[in-house]
């Protein structure tokens, strides 16, 4: 039997309603907020369709179901940063990028890499299924490269049966979710298990290494890190970062591999990884290292320990005790 993303297999998604609107603009405008910047064409018998959206996000993972009420043409011109996977469980979708073009069904999805254009056109009583992962959650995963996915994803391969597992048991447990949702710890966990099963089961090409220019960062950079350090206590993505400093992402991004060969969100765990161990080196008071990695943002502990090891060769536990002993 043919393995596929059937529509009850994420009816625990439907909790999360992020809109319904009458107007492709308005979704236009709403979709771009959550996942990637687009533009949307009704096609004939579309101009009475209802949008809607439901939008959940775990940590570096979002999970969204679309439904545009009608037949629909998507354009996308490569200004997103991070990753997307796209199914189409109801109806039809096809999908153009560059010289290739397949269809989309449960079983038949497409990866975006970041920075790619691309173009589809779905059908009638067409809803997509679309996972967004944040560009610098899966170069964890690959030792700091930015990885090319193959564009065409095959649920029916066999090293995609886990991740598949994984997806349809999350997403449509209510229960599982919202512990997801509120756990941040939970949340980590599953976010390593998507994107290794992931990985292990679809092809990709390591992306090039950045090579650090030897020129003086310019203030874009400067003022990057200074943010970062100030709130590296807080909740932070590239978004905010960006936000924060007022240029793209894209353009952070490539200031960061440029000048610093490295990436703002990795500056943000050398950073988050220096403040732990500050705080372990004091020992002023009672503490654990459990809870000094969580309230400096780490919520998986195996993978912060293993960092920090790297980092300082010593585990978190030793710098404390040795701190406890004076």
């Amino acid at each position: 039997m043919q393995q596929s993303i059937a529509p009850h297999a994420y009816s625990a998604l439907r909790r999360w309603r992020h809109f319904e609107l009458d107007t492709a603009e308005e979704a236009q405008s709403r979709i771009a907020n959550v996942l990637h910047p687009h533009r949307l064409t009704p096609g004939r018998h579309a101009r009475d369709a209802r949008y809607r959206m439901d939008y959940l996000r775990l940590s570096g993972l979002g999970f969204a179901a679309i439904n545009h009420g009608g037949p629909m043409h998507l354009d996308s011109h490569g200004s997103n940063d991070d990753y997307l996977l796209l199914f189409c469980p109801s109806g039809t979708g096809r999908v153009q990028f560059g010289n290739e073009e397949f269809e989309l069904s449960g079983r038949l999805g497409f990866a975006y890499n970041p920075g790619q254009s691309f173009r589809a056109v779905f059908s009638q009583d067409n809803e997509q299924l679309v996972f967004r992962l944040d560009a610098d959650m899966v170069r964890r995963h690959t030792d700091g490269a930015l990885p090319r996915l193959r564009s065409r994803i095959d649920l029916d391969e066999p090293g995609m049966q886990p991740w598949l597992a994984l997806v349809t048991t999350l997403l449509s447990n209510p229960a599982m979710l919202e512990q997801a949702r509120t756990n941040r710890l939970v949340a980590a966990h599953l976010e390593e298990l998507l994107v290794t099963f992931l990985l292990r089961g679809h092809p990709y090409r390591g992306g090039p290494q950045p090579r650090r220019s030897a020129g003086i960062a310019p203030a874009t950079v400067r003022r990057s890190e200074d943010f970062i350090r100030q709130n590296a206590a807080r909740p932070l993505d590239l978004a905010a970062i960006a936000a924060a400093v007022g240029v793209p992402q894209r353009t952070l991004l490539e200031a960061f591999r440029r000048f610093r060969d490295t990436s703002p969100m990795q500056f943000v765990r050398d950073v988050r990884l220096d403040a732990v161990r500050e705080r372990l080196t004091r020992a002023d008071g009672p503490c654990t290292v459990a809870e000094v990695a969580i309230e400096f943002g780490f919520g998986h502990l195996s993978r912060f320990s293993q960092d920090y090891r790297r980092r300082y060769g010593e585990n978190p536990s030793e710098t404390l005790a040795r701190a406890q002993r004076r």
